[in-house]
């Protein structure tokens, strides 16, 4: 089968890169043809480059590049977008008056709806509706899709579809195998950004610093994706005088972040829902579930679908006593904490890559059959 893949990241250090990154490279493996529609300076062999962004200003270009993509399109046997905007939408306006086989893979903020902006709404539905399959990570994303838009519901031509995790590749390595170290820590790992919830689990830490003087935390991820935010939390742990208790870590290897998650006591996220912003899952939880940890998250987020509370982990409200409480039970619960660690590596061998990739087969052949 000839597929090709609509996204702005393939980056397999992000986690929207390292989705698209285990699909293609397992359905490569299993003998599909490849193919990619990418964001312009990231186009290779078999892709092409369009620019990802919708304006007045570059409504030329953008016209250009949907008669580009539509030429382009037309050789493969199946169209997969990651999220409505902007992918879904460019495919759609691509493929008017064709009946190319489209799926919309929804997998959190960018497959919802946007307030208050008619035109693009009225675009998200029709790109929805036409679309051959719409691949839903969760049922709490398609509850937050359909909320983003009260008008709009999915029909039938939905299926859950879920992100995994890579189970060869995350494997809890020995304190000899990670570069012992002395440092206990709790960790975190995404690009640091306002709806992941760095600053509010930042904040529990601190309320508790005093209590438990030898532990630190360790941020991991993109400190460029939302600089002003990051800019807060730095100037938050000076205030704090948590320097030399908080470090952050960015472009690691896999073999670097299993080193970090195997040392780690356990992990935490803790991100918010809004109108415009959610945390469809969070492979994070998984990765570091099978590197020995349990997990800190949020209720109302992707972390409820992660996290079984009270067996894998803790799900609170973004509220900091609250996740102050949790991290505290954890701290001095050796044997619940070791208990919940034990589920959770159990749970995430569940969502290895290739179940993933055996529905992606199992869909798109139905689809173009």
């Amino acid at each position: 089968m000839k597929i090709c893949f609509v996204t702005d990241n393939v980056n397999p250090k992000a986690g929207l890169g390292r989705m698209v990154h285990n699909i293609t490279g397992l359905l490569k493996e299993r003998g599909h043809e490849i193919g990619f529609v990418l964001a312009e300076g990231k186009a290779g062999k078999k892709s092409l480059a369009v620019g990802f962004r919708f304006s007045w200003r570059r409504i030329l270009s953008t016209f250009v590049d949907i008669l580009r993509m539509r030429s382009f399109l037309k050789e493969y046997d199946a169209v997969v977008s990651f999220d409505v905007q902007p992918a879904g939408m460019l495919v759609y306006l691509a493929t008017l008056g064709r009946r190319d086989v489209c799926v919309i893979h929804a997998l959190g903020t960018y497959g919802l709806f946007t307030p208050d902006n008619w035109i693009k709404n009225k675009l998200i539905s029709f790109a929805y509706k036409k679309a051959s399959r719409v691949f839903l990570i969760n049922d709490f994303v398609r509850k937050k899709i359909e909320e983003s838009n009260p008008e709009f519901l999915f029909s039938q031509n939905v299926s859950l579809v879920p992100v995994g995790v890579n189970t060869k590749r995350f494997i809890k390595k020995t304190n000899q195998q990670a570069g012992a170290t002395s440092k206990e820590y709790v960790i975190s790992v995404g690009a640091l950004k306002p709806r992941k919830g760095q600053l509010e689990s930042l904040k529990a830490f601190s309320s508790i610093a005093s209590s438990y003087p030898n532990l630190n935390y360790v941020f991991v991820g993109s400190t460029s994706d939302a600089p002003s935010y990051y800019n807060r939390i730095v100037q938050y742990v000076k205030e704090c005088d948590l320097t030399n208790r908080v470090s952050f870590v960015e472009n690691v290897n896999d073999d670097q972040l299993v080193s970090l998650y195997s040392q780690a006591k356990f992990f935490v996220l803790t991100p918010s829902s809004s109108k415009t912003s959610i945390e469809g899952f969070g492979m994070v939880y998984l990765e570091s579930a099978l590197c020995g940890l349990t997990a800190i998250g949020t209720k109302d987020t992707g972390a409820e679908v992660a996290i079984i509370d009270n067996k894998t982990g803790l799900l609170v409200d973004q509220d900091v006593t609250k996740i102050a409480e949790a991290m505290i039970v954890l701290i001095e619960d050796d044997a619940l904490r070791e208990r919940y660690a034990k589920s959770a590596y159990e749970r995430a061998l569940t969502f290895d890559w290739s179940s993933v990739v055996d529905l992606y087969e199992s869909e798109l052949t139905k689809l173009t059959s």
